[in-house]
């Protein structure tokens, strides 16, 4: 490539010391003057190597990159030791029993008037296991009443951890009904 170098008169020594920054360039490339510039002087030897420049500051973090596929999966490992046996548990008695309560009699309304609901054709028992049982269940008899069989059972449920309780009402019953509340006991000592 032919390169023309033109520089006024006040700027021939920038115009030389640009042509020796870059001669590396120029060298491979016909260069041409014109006026008084003239030709070009021979090459000077190269310079001693200047001091290393500072060091750049680090560039900014590029892309994380995507995961890659998962591993295949490793071998079993041995199995382990057995362990030591435990120590022999006690033997409980776990004996279940039953325990009923005495029968409680509940009034006749003896008419619809009385309406369900009346504390006075009402009546509750209550089943308690003994010291050291715990109530498993439970429920109640109703005693055979050859006049009607009217009475309605409010509630039949676990009391608390040793007792079952029954409730009925007998506000329609001609006559009296009993009721006896059962509770089923397991020893827990």
């Amino acid at each position: 490539m032919n390169i023309a170098l033109i520089a006024h008169d006040k700027k021939k020594e920038l115009m030389v010391e640009f042509c020796i920054a870059y001669s590396g360039i120029l060298k491979k490339h016909t260069l041409c003057a014109t006026g008084t510039t003239g030709s070009t002087g021979s090459t000077g030897t190269t310079g001693a190597t200047g001091a290393q420049g500072i060091q750049g500051i680090q560039g900014i973090t590029g892309p994380t990159g995507s995961t890659g596929a998962t591993g295949a999966t490793g071998a079993t490992g041995a199995q382990g030791i057995q362990g030591i046996q435990g120590p022999a548990g006690s033997v409980t008695n776990l004996a279940v029993s039953e325990v009923l309560d005495s029968p409680r009699t509940a009034a006749g309304g003896s008419s619809v008037a009385a309406g369900l609901g009346n504390p006075a054709y009402q009546v509750t028992s209550t089943a308690t296991c003994a010291a050291g049982q715990l109530a498993v269940g439970g429920g109640f008899i109703l005693a055979p009443n050859p006049d009607d069989n009217a009475a309605t059972v409010l509630y039949s449920h676990r009391g608390s951890g040793q007792s079952w309780t029954v409730a009925i009402d007998n506000s329609y019953g001609l006559g009296p009904q009993q009721v006896q509340a059962a509770v089923e006991c397991l020893n827990i000592n």
